[in-house]
C-alpha cells in the first residue's frame, strides 16, 4: 500500500534520472540511498505492509532533534526506512513494536531542509538496523536493496483514503464553482 495518505499523486522517479527524487542519484559527498515519494510536512504515513517499527534514528542534523527515521520491519523480510518523520509523531498512533497490519498509521511526515518535498523510502535486506549512507564514490552498502520496483508497486494499492476527493474537497470545490458562477452572471 502506498505508504502517504496524500492528495499529491504517487511518483517513483526512474533510476540513474537527473531527478534528485530517484535512488542512486549524486549530490555532493554522496549518493541517494532511497527514493524520495510526493508528501507534504505533516501528512500522515502509514504501514505499506503488515510489519512492525523495530527503531527510530536520528535524522541527519541539523534537524535531528525534530525529524527521524523509522525503520519498519515487514513480514516478508525486508526492513524500510522511512523519513523524514515527525519526531514523536508515532505517539499520536499509539505505534506498538509489535505486529502492526497494513494501513495502519505509524507518523507524520517531517521537515526536510534538502528543497525536495516527500518522504524518502529505502529498502533494506532482513535484520538491519539503521538508514543506509552511500558516498558517492564507492559501491552501494551491500544491505541495501534499489527501492524503484518496490515503490512503484505500493503505488498500484493507493490508500482508500487517496482513491477518490473527500467529501470536504468536493464541498469547497462547489462552493467556489458557485462563487465563481454568481460573480459572473
Amino acid at each position: 500500500m502506498w505508504p502517504v495518505v496524500s492528495d499529491l499523486p504517487p511518483y517513483v522517479a526512474e533510476v540513474g534520472s537527473n531527478d534528485p527524487r530517484s535512488f542512486s542519484y549524486l549530490y555532493d559527498g554522496g549518493a541517494s540511498a532511497g527514493v524520495v515519494l510526493p508528501a507534504r510536512l505533516g501528512e500522515l504515513v502509514i504501514a505499506p505492509e503488515d510489519g512492525r517499527v523495530v527503531f527510530s534514528w536520528p535524522w541527519p542534523s541539523p534537524i535531528a532533534p525534530i525529524a527521524s527515521w523509522l525503520m519498519f520491519a515487514t513480514t516478508r523480510g525486508p526492513v524500510l526506512a522511512l523519513g523524514p518523520i515527525a519526531n514523536e509523531s508515532w505517539t499520536e498512533f499509539a505505534v506498538p513494536t509489535v505486529a502492526i497490519p497494513e494501513g495502519h498509521p505509524i507518523g507524520r511526515v517531517g521537515i526536510r531542509l534538502d528543497g525536495l518535498q516527500g518522504l524518502t523510502l529505502q529498502l533494506l535486506t532482513k535484520g538491519s538496523t539503521r538508514p543506509a549512507t552511500w558516498d558517492r564514490y564507492t559501491q552501494p552498502p551491500s544491505n541495501l536493496i534499489d527501492p524503484t520496483d518496490y515503490a512503484r508497486s505500493l503505488a498500484t494499492r493507493l490508500p482508500e483514503q487517496q482513491t477518490a476527493p473527500s467529501s470536504g474537497s468536493l464541498l469547497l470545490a462547489a462552493a467556489i464553482l458557485g462563487v465563481i458562477y454568481y460573480a459572473n452572471r
